[in-house]
């Protein structure tokens, strides 16, 4: 043989590798086993939620992840006689959603015990309903009102000898509709002062001046726990099947609306045994979630108890962490309380209450030790921050504990992030720091407009200052799994997109508004960007897990007033086709083929 018969053979025999390689790839058409997908999604808007912002119309699915995405064409090679083929008639296909701030479990199990007073317009209607359900729930170990507001109550605040009035004999709590303030009766006041006075401590309980007691009223009942107060026989075997239901009802809920992951933003060491127990019995098979660990400022206190408990928190993970649950990763902190209790810290005063500023919960010392703490333990914070003057704590602690010349990938949080200055987002760029954002919230109510006044307001969540800076931003609800807020996304890619308030209004800011596909991108990469899970979800892209979502119709065909006379009617909770995680189909709406 020749040299050039050589060499044009060794070039065949190179040609015809390369036909083997790429047709077990999948770009042949033969339909192999080998190439063929399980899923096929076709004529679909997609929307790849990618940091190139791409949209396609097509995607494979085989083995949980996805094998392809892109056009039509390239996708027919991937049908095989057992693939299962999805004509989506141009509906919109996005990646699994992750909220990044829910209590759902602990709302979840406290539903059968709460008594929902968020569409009263009184304190009389609060006053029938609480007692009413109180007589229909005699064996009940405690009642708990949620969803009071601060505009009906004479002075804002209530008053402990009017519950004690209603409701004398038995514990009662009642959150506000906020879940910062909690208004207590004596019953439940009493045990938990015996009981546990630090974790009274941790909810702000306020003293009257004259008499030196306790009023029943607690300022920051965000951190409210009744795990801490009652044993778990006192809630029983009949009432402990009830909470499992709700939160596996809630779970459910969540998976209805697209959402494939969220995060239960503040949980307690009494509450983590009812956690494992949930998911052992298969809870959280379809869910994925991280548990974020509860630390308060009087924890600093006893700085040896503190750092014991991080250890705990940290081999809680390593031992307990599966590929659904997460735990001793994050921790969830408050640098203040929020506005509608005047408790939120601000650099100028409320409109509302021209001698108050609120204040912060750590002052600046305890804050730095604090999270250098945290940081040696490798630990991610979500700290709570709403009010202006308390963003720049957070930062001078990270700036501090990064500056010892630990060098590692933090990403710690700033939640809610509501008033940052143009300072504190330049900072928060320097520092890697992330803004974890729940979008609904900005609609707002009279109560939140009294005490920051228009000028906050249309400051207030500055979506597209922050995007344009760099700043990563992740996107969720505060869902209280049952209340208000809801789970579906949609209400905040709404508001997001229009800056819509409660008015029916969009001149808070309007020029903070984004687009759809970049609010997608916050509550689907952003969010698994903001627990570092981004390499295995959060996009659709070849290699990561099959987390998809398939709305009932074309996002962003949709007009935004057509949207906004969907949530005036309440039609917006029933969107979602289908709901897929790790290319399982976990919800799939009645009607809707697959």
């Amino acid at each position: 043989m020749t040299m050039s018969a050589k060499h044009r053979m060794s070039r065949f025999s190179m040609y015809a590798a390369f036909l083997l390689l790429f047709a077990g790839c999948g770009s042949g058409s033969s339909g192999t086993a080998i190439q063929s997908a399980d899923v096929v999604i076709l004529n679909a808007k997609v929307l790849a939620s990618d940091n190139a912002r791409r949209i396609m119309e097509a995607v494979a699915v085989r083995g949980g992840k996805i094998a392809y995405v892109g056009n039509n064409t390239g996708a027919m090679e991937f049908i095989g006689k057992e693939t299962r083929v999805v004509q989506a008639d141009g509906k919109t296909l996005t990646p699994g959603f992750f909220d990044n701030h829910t209590h759902i479990l602990f709302m979840a199990m406290l539903r059968p015990m709460i008594v929902d007073l968020y569409d009263c317009k009184s304190l009389d209607e609060v006053r029938e309903r609480t007692v009413a359900f109180a007589k229909a729930h005699p064996d009940l170990p405690l009642i708990i009102g949620f969803g009071w507001f601060y505009d009906y109550v004479p002075g804002r605040i209530p008053e402990q000898a009017m519950l004690d009035e209603w409701i004398p004999d038995r514990p009662v709590w009642m959150l506000a509709y906020d879940a910062a303030t909690l208004w207590v009766n004596t019953p439940i006041n009493d045990l938990m002062l015996k009981r546990n006075p630090k974790a009274c401590r941790r909810m702000m309980p306020q003293i009257d001046e004259k008499t030196g007691k306790n009023t029943g009223i607690y300022m920051q009942s965000s951190s409210f726990n009744p795990f801490d107060f009652l044993d778990v026989e006192e809630f029983g075997s009949e009432l402990k099947a009830q909470m499992f239901s709700e939160a596996g009802r809630a779970v459910a809920e969540t998976l209805a609306m697209g959402v494939v992951g969220v995060e239960d933003l503040q949980i307690y060491k009494t509450f983590v045994p009812w956690i494992l127990e949930f998911r052992d019995q298969g809870g959280l098979d379809d869910l994925r979630i991280r548990l974020a660990f509860y630390i308060d400022p009087i924890d600093i206190e006893d700085e040896e108890g503190l750092i014991a408990d991080l250890r705990w928190w940290k081999e809680t993970g390593e031992k307990e962490s599966d590929g659904r649950l997460t735990l001793g990763t994050a921790i969830k902190l408050y640098i203040d309380g929020v506005s509608g209790n005047q408790t939120a810290f601000m650099s100028e005063p409320y409109s509302d209450a021209p001698d108050k500023y609120g204040y912060p919960n750590w002052t600046a010392g305890q804050f730095k030790r604090l999270l250098e703490h945290i940081d040696d333990f490798g630990m991610q914070t979500c700290t709570h921050a709403v009010g202006d003057a308390g963003i720049p704590y957070i930062l001078d602690a990270i700036e501090q504990s990064a500056n010892r010349g630990m060098v590692r990938d933090a990403r710690h949080r700033i939640e809610h992030c509501e008033l940052p200055s143009a300072t504190d987002i330049g900072r928060m760029v320097k520092l890697g720091v992330l803004a974890g954002m729940q979008p609904a919230e900005f609609y707002g109510d009279a109560s939140n407009e009294k005490a920051l006044g228009v000028k906050r307001l249309k400051a207030m969540m500055p979506w597209r200052s922050l995007q344009e800076a760099g700043v990563s931003i992740s996107f969720g609800t505060d869902y209280l799994a049952g209340s208000i807020p809801p789970i579906n996304p949609l209400y905040g890619l709404l508001v997001a997109t229009t800056r819509l308030n409660y008015k029916g209004n969009t001149d808070w800011g309007p020029e903070e508004a984004i687009d759809l596909v970049d609010a997608i991108h916050h509550y689907t990469l952003g969010g698994a960007y903001a627990r570092k899970i981004e390499g295995q979800t959060g996009s659709i892209e070849v290699g990561k897990n099959a987390d998809l979502v398939l709305f009932d119709l074309d996002l962003i065909a949709v007009d935004s007033f057509w949207l906004i006379q969907q949530l005036e009617a309440g039609n917006l909770d029933n969107f979602v086709d289908w709901t897929m995680a790790g290319g399982r189909i976990v919800y799939q709406r009645d009607g809707a083929s697959l």
